[in-house]
């Protein structure tokens, strides 16, 4: 990725991801090659308009903390000596002592608002207004790991890939566990009691930091392809046909 922050701001704090880093038709494009498409030119036309006006009422901003692997069993590992995630396959990835990095990331209420209350009004035109700030949130995490990975490079280091409560193997039950990390309060992200983020524009994401020379012992293939949950996995369907 040929643009992203010029540095991995300092840790344990909150970050504005400034908007003039998002590129709109590449983030439609991330999105949309994975979903099923129309060939109506007024679609393209309606989903770019849409993607303009949510990068607008966006408020991008993220929350990022380092965890180091404390413990480790069959299925599961322990940040911090004091959170314990379950995921069989992220648990293959890393070694006790490995460090990792969590983030946290929203668009803001006033985005989620809009496409709320554009539900009750225009249905139709709520759906893409939905899918385009799908999108931007997707474009924000990678603008995120690009920079972290530009980081590591000299190193020797890379990101594992990475892990969501709800995708791959990592459950929803996850996410509290995961934001008691990262401070989600002074973004402005509240967990329900079925473990959705709210704005529902926001994601919580997990890293294993590794040495490039174990990365390339590694079984193949990760990611989708060694998942757990593929068969029910609604995210990998759609992604994966």
């Amino acid at each position: 990725m040929d643009k992203g922050p010029n540095k991995i701001p300092p840790l344990n704090s909150i970050h504005h991801l400034p908007k003039d880093l998002f590129d709109l038709q590449s983030a439609l494009f991330r999105r949309l090659n994975r979903l099923p498409k129309s060939d109506n030119p007024e679609v393209d036309r309606l989903m770019t308009e849409c993607a303009a006006q949510a990068l607008n009422l966006a408020e991008p901003r993220y929350s990022m903390a380092k965890g180091i692997i404390t413990d480790k069993t069959a299925g599961h590992v322990t940040l911090n000596h004091s959170v314990t995630l379950e995921s069989p396959l992220f648990s293959t990835l890393v070694e006790k002592n490995d460090p990792c990095i969590l983030y946290l990331l929203t668009l803001g209420k006033v985005l989620s608002e809009t496409i709320r209350q554009m539900g009750q009004d225009d249905p139709g035109m709520a759906y893409f207004l939905d899918t385009a700030a799908s999108a931007l949130t997707e474009y924000a995490a990678a603008l995120i790991q690009a920079s972290l990975m530009d980081e590591l490079s000299p190193q020797r280091l890379i990101l594992t890939p990475r892990f969501s409560p709800g995708n791959c193997d990592l459950p929803m039950t996850a996410q509290s566990s995961i934001l008691s990390l990262l401070e989600p309060d002074k973004i402005g992200v509240t967990l329900t009691d079925t473990c959705l983020m709210m704005p529902e524009k926001s994601l919580s994401i997990i890293h294993g930091i590794i040495p490039e020379a174990r990365a390339a012992t590694l079984p193949k293939p990760l990611g989708c392809a060694a998942c757990t949950q593929q068969s029910v996995c609604t995210f990998r369907q759609i992604r994966h046909p």
